[in-house]
């Protein structure tokens, strides 16, 4: 398993953007530009157009709703050019109804295609597909059928007046939705997480394109994706909180979708207010007002795999651009990190709040690793750390009790102990520092329970993904998932569950459609080669004579990746345990989509002791990406 799924990891192609559906505000009549007499009637709305694209194909315009856009055109102001280099080859329109991305072939278009300047776009002759989730529309198919840019581009795309501005929609990032796509909008009360603005916006030197994570004050994060060839990519991130604008846009990889805006210049960004957390900015311990004499973080507050942002905390991305995240196994949430997936060497900090250490103090936390390559994680104490760059401070090693032998894997959490931190100085920070290179030194590191007091601390287990993670085996497991506190497309987490990704990134995903809810899982899009994934219950007493029943059912069918097994040796590992295979009635390839039937209940009377079941998902995102479903899952006497 890789329980670090980062957005870092997704390919970004130069031109992809947007659509949206919400009433713009358009300024005054321009002044400037040519006028374009083209009657109202032969005008249709960007939405109208959109409502008829089938994701993943590619539709002939003029043969969409039996010609219904033969002779017509689209007309609206542009939102975002490629003058300064974060947008190649493309601009995005939007008019009263939505947004879409136009692919064309000229490079620094923005003399003719420039921000604020209205534009018809001829649809005969054109095609409409989209890009991980975005709507577009182009000007032929490749022989590879891929959607390729307007070469014609005066026969299809006509200029007309300038200084036409649109007013940018407000929004919060919990609100954003596949309506607003392509929209150009402002996000208000938000700033880059600390650690972010110590970086810049991109890699200008190896113009490497990268992330650059924003939150609200409610800890909801959107991505801020920046090409390293844009002409502000290396400009400093700024560290206060106010207002970004910029083009919403989405990147789809299978059933995951990540929020993401682009910008158009650093102008795009005001952040000179006082942060969340009542700082200034700086993003270090003085974030809060006074240092703490008490201190406790389980690390629940966040999302699964959103970058820590804690107020006093600090999160610094030293080498490299990985952050310590927020990830979730089996229900338990910990600071997490990883050199997997970096595609070179990780340098990451994660900082407490100042500590007032002028009297006894004892620090504890819990902390675990899979995947183990090397040990990559140091616990660190500093009385000069300013707050702002932790590699210009005097550190020294705590030495806690950290887990160190290889086999002790899957996120058996280990206690560090009881550490005095007084004496030091009167105030200090600690910091969990983690380094690593990818590829070779990889192990992915846990950190939870992280207790400072002026009593020794309570000691106890931290997270855990073991063999059901309940105290007590179950007697009977009837479960509904639409009971379950997830949102869509989160990786399944529930008490004493154990989901892993064996092979690849891919675990077996929560998915809600309209009031029902099930669990699922694909190869589809998949970035590794072939995945398997595990999705174990919690440990069931089956001394009691039982028999299960659940529904199952498939999507986009082109194999037979769903298996179900029993264990009595699962601790938390399937690789390491033995399975015997249960014979289920799984759908017939035949059934449409979607479409669940039930496995009947069939005996599990052969099994005794306690044991769990579990469902297995192969598949490769070549030719086996079948999208299987599992729901209404009952395990109970006979």
């Amino acid at each position: 398993m890789k329980n670090f799924l980062f957005s870092t990891l997704l390919l970004f192609v130069f031109g992809m953007l947007i659509s949206g559906c919400v009433k713009t505000e358009f300024d005054e009549p321009p002044t400037t530009g040519t006028e374009v007499n083209i009657p109202d009637s032969d005008v249709v709305t960007i939405q109208s157009l959109k409502d008829l694209h089938v994701s993943q194909q590619i539709e002939t315009v003029s043969e969409l709703d039996n010609g219904a856009f033969r002779g017509k055109y689209l007309r609206g102001v542009i939102t975002a050019d490629d003058e300064s280099g974060n947008f190649y080859k493309n601009f995005v329109m939007q008019d009263e109804t939505a947004g879409i991305v136009i692919r064309q072939s000229r490079t620094d278009a923005y003399p003719f295609y420039a921000q604020g300047r209205e534009v018809y776009i001829k649809l005969d002759g054109l095609f409409m597909g989209d890009f991980r989730g975005v709507t577009q529309l182009g000007g032929f198919i490749s022989s590879t059928g891929e959607l390729e840019d307007i070469v014609d581009t005066e026969e299809h795309i006509i200029a007309g007046e300038r200084s036409q501005p649109v007013t940018p929609t407000v929004k919060k990032i919990n609100e954003l939705n596949r309506d607003d796509v392509s929209l150009l909008i402002t996000l208000e009360d938000v700033e880059f997480v600390n650690g972010a603005f110590q970086l810049t916006y991109a890699d200008a030197v190896n113009q490497n394109t990268e992330n650059r994570d924003v939150a609200d004050c409610d800890n909801n994060i959107i991505v801020v994706r920046t090409s390293g060839f844009a002409d502000f990519a290396g400009t400093d991130i700024p560290d206060g909180n106010g207002t970004i604008t910029g083009i919403y846009s989405i990147f789809e990889s299978g059933s995951n979708v990540t929020q993401q805006l682009l910008i158009r210049s650093a102008a795009d960004v005001d952040m000179e207010g006082e942060r969340c957390d009542g700082s200034g900015g700086g993003g270090g311990g003085g974030g809060l007002d006074e240092p703490v004499t008490e201190l406790f973080e389980d690390f629940n507050s966040g999302a699964d795999q959103s970058i820590i942002s804690l107020a006093g905390w600090s999160n610094f991305a030293v080498v490299g651009s990985r952050q310590w995240q927020i990830g979730q196994f089996n229900g338990v949430s910990a600071a997490e990190i990883t050199a997997f997936g970096a595609g070179g060497d990780v340098e990451a900090w994660l900082i407490t709040p100042q500590i007032d250490l002028s009297e006894s103090r004892y620090l504890s936390f819990t902390s675990a690793f899979a995947f183990y390559a090397h040990q990559g994680l140091e616990v660190l104490i500093s009385t000069d750390f300013d707050g702002l760059n932790p590699t210009t401070a005097t550190w020294e090693n705590l030495n806690p009790t950290l887990p160190s032998d290889p086999a002790n894997e899957w996120n058996e959490y280990v206690e560090s102990g009881n550490i005095e931190i007084s004496g030091f100085g009167d105030l200090g920070y600690v910091a969990f520092k983690y380094t690593g290179t990818d590829p070779g030194s990889t192990t992915n590191w846990l950190v939870d329970d992280v207790c400072i007091s002026s009593d020794p601390c309570t000691e106890g287990g931290g997270g855990g993904g073991g063999g059901g993670g309940t105290d007590d085996p179950l007697d009977e497991l009837v479960i509904a998932f639409e009971d379950i506190p997830l949102d869509d497309n989160d990786d399944f987490s529930a008490d004493g569950w154990t989901n892993v990704a064996v092979t690849g990134t891919r675990k077996w995903q929560f998915n809600i459609f309209e009031e029902d809810a099930d669990v699922r899982n694909s190869a589809f899009n998949d970035t590794a080669p072939s995945m398997e994934a595990w999705l174990v219950t919690p440990a069931i007493d089956f001394n009691t004579a039982k028999q299960i029943s659940f529904q199952n059912g498939h999507a986009f069918h082109n194999h037979d990746g769903l298996s179900t097994w029993f264990s009595n040796d699962f601790t938390g590992n399937p690789e390491t345990a033995t399975w015997t295979e249960i014979d289920i009635n799984y759908a017939n390839p035949a059934l449409p989509n979607y479409e669940t039937v039930s496995t009947g209940e069939v005996s599990l009377s052969q099994f005794s002791g306690i044991g769990y079941i579990g469902f297995r998902y192969v598949g490769n995102p070549d030719n086996q990406t079948t999208t299987w479903i599992i729901d209404d899952l009952s395990i109970t006497d006979e």
